[in-house]
């Protein structure tokens, strides 16, 4: 057959450091992955090649469910509502505690403040944060990988970050080097969000 050279229409600013070797024989539908709308639910098939879904949340649910978290118990729960509702003047949340699924129905995870740009992962305290779990937003490789749009991932921590272990501070600083951009205060995450 003829193989046709196709040049990819470059997306934003080039990536120096990696060298993209076309694959044989596989279709990119996009730099990230394909997506499928279904409905409200979006399926998403990641680069490596697993399919997760989300639905697509309506804002007067979103608006529902921030409402319903803020009075819970669970501190996890309302520190997201807390900043859910505090953004919602600032920027339009575009998902809330969204829920994301593997094909086989089990959770490949949750996406707790969802923007247009952004993807806020909301904790209580440092102690809260697993590092592992920010892979799936910045590591395209990922078996779960599921940030399609490459929005900036955020690390929102409620406690103050005085007296942190040094491991700690050692993942803080890799999250950090990865891409992350961590705040320490509603303040702070409103001047992120400009």
């Amino acid at each position: 057959g003829k193989v046709l050279k196709v040049t990819p229409k470059s997306q934003g600013t080039p990536k120096p450091k990696e060298t993209q070797q076309p694959t044989q024989g596989t279709p990119k539908t996009s730099n990230v992955g394909s997506v499928v709308k279904d409905g409200n639910k979006t399926k998403y098939t990641n680069p490596a090649g697993n399919e997760l879904t989300w639905v697509d949340q309506h804002p007067k649910n979103i608006n529902r469910d921030i409402d319903n978290k803020i009075k819970s118990k669970n501190v996890g729960d309302a520190t997201e509502a807390k900043v859910a509702e505090y953004l919602k003047d600032v920027k339009e949340i575009k998902g809330f505690g969204q829920r994301i699924e593997k094909k086989n129905g089990q959770p490949a995870g949750d996406l707790d403040v969802v923007t247009k740009d952004e993807i806020i992962e909301v904790k209580a305290s440092i102690k809260a944060v697993k590092e592992k779990q920010f892979n799936k937003l910045i590591d395209e490789n990922d078996p779960d990988f599921f940030n399609p749009d490459k929005k900036k991932p955020v690390l929102y921590i409620d406690k103050p970050l005085t007296n942190i272990h040094p491991n700690d501070q050692k993942m803080l600083d890799r999250l950090k080097s990865k891409g992350v951009t961590i705040v320490n205060s509603l303040e702070e995450l409103k001047e992120v969000l400009k």
